[in-house]
């Protein structure tokens, strides 16, 4: 710690855990000299915390670079020291921020936890606004760089962040007026749902499968199929028909559109998927790129190549099949 001092004025950084650290000491040595208790009942426990705080920063700022270019630091070196780099990283949830940078950014409001013998799952969570889509990778890049990570959770650890279409997800549940809430709370099974129907209808064309599962799929895609969810109750609406759990009295229950719905249905939902993919920075382009946000079906309906249009109606006709996977029925109510 000697030359430390002249360090940080170098590079101009102020490192708290420096000046932490030296404080503990300094409070550990004036308790030794008032209280007559022997200097080593306290001496290893005192020196490991803070040895814990000051490498917290000094281990990837100094004691990883030269001259002792000191490799990831295992667990079994410092026990303290390692959880309080790990802690230290992963704590974000009601954080003040200072920096003018920091400041800037959407913060973490809270997080999940998931912790076992092989692996950590964190995610963290906002309700306004969406946080670097990095966010998590740069922790996991950080910790994997630092720590020997494997040496506590052999199964790695895997960091992600609020989502666009689950702050969309949530804002749908706390604001929607127009919709009971039972039906509200399914959104996510039936989101889940057309997609699975999507990846059907594709093998069953015999064309490749680019996400077979959900939590595979680009959030930008998610977004879409919970929208399509969202959209659901709008359009039986607009049928005369209504989703229930339980029977409504005096009306029948219908199982499928007329094919005259299924058109005027099927025109609506690419209206809708236009709507949204240019609200979410979509372009017209030849090519479709999910990366890039190009597609070259944002055109009119009509315009539509056939096969694509049957996507667009093969969704339709999966509503009462996805709402009847998550305990609905469909009646008529005019």
């Amino acid at each position: 710690m000697s030359n430390f001092l002249q360090t940080m004025q170098k590079i101009g950084f102020v490192d708290h855990g420096y000046y932490s650290a030296l404080i503990l000491l300094k409070w550990y040595g004036y308790l030794v000299q008032r209280s007559g208790i022997p200097a080593d009942v306290l001496y290893h426990p005192v020196l490991d915390c803070a040895g814990a705080i000051f490498m917290h920063n000094y281990y990837r700022n100094g004691l990883m670079k030269p001259p002792f270019s000191l490799g990831k630091l295992p667990v079994s070196k410092h026990p303290i020291g390692y959880l309080l780099i790990l802690c230290d990283e992963l704590q974000e949830w009601n954080r003040t921020a200072y920096g003018k940078q920091d400041k800037k950014r959407v913060l973490a409001e809270a997080s999940e936890f998931e912790v076992t013998d092989e692996s950590l799952r964190l995610h963290y969570l906002t309700s306004e606004g969406l946080m670097a889509e990095n966010f998590g990778a740069e922790k996991m890049d950080f910790l994997n760089n630092v720590l020997e990570i494997a040496g506590v959770f052999p199964n790695g650890m895997n960091i992600t962040q609020t989502t666009s279409s689950e702050l969309y997800l949530v804002t749908i549940m706390e604001r929607d007026e127009l919709v009971a809430r039972p039906l509200l709370s399914n959104l996510a099974l039936m989101a889940r749902f057309a997609h699975e129907e999507h990846n059907k209808r594709l093998r069953a064309d015999g064309k490749e499968v680019e996400y077979p599962t959900w939590e595979g799929l680009p959030d930008t895609l998610k977004y879409s199929n919970i929208r399509q969810a969202r959209d659901v109750f709008s359009k039986l609406s607009s049928c005369g028909l209504q989703a229930s759990a339980e029977p409504i009295e005096n009306t029948e229950e219908v199982t499928a559109f007329t094919p005259e719905q299924v058109e005027r249905l099927a025109w609506q939902e690419h209206d809708n998927w236009m709507i949204e993919r240019m609200k979410n920075d979509w372009t017209l382009g030849p090519v479709k790129d999910v990366d890039k946000k190009i597609s070259p079906y944002l055109i009119p309906f009509s315009a539509l190549p056939k096969e694509i249009q049957d996507y667009d109606r093969n969704a339709v006709r999966s509503i009462f099949s996805m709402l009847n996977a998550v305990g609905l029925r469909v009646y008529r109510t005019a």
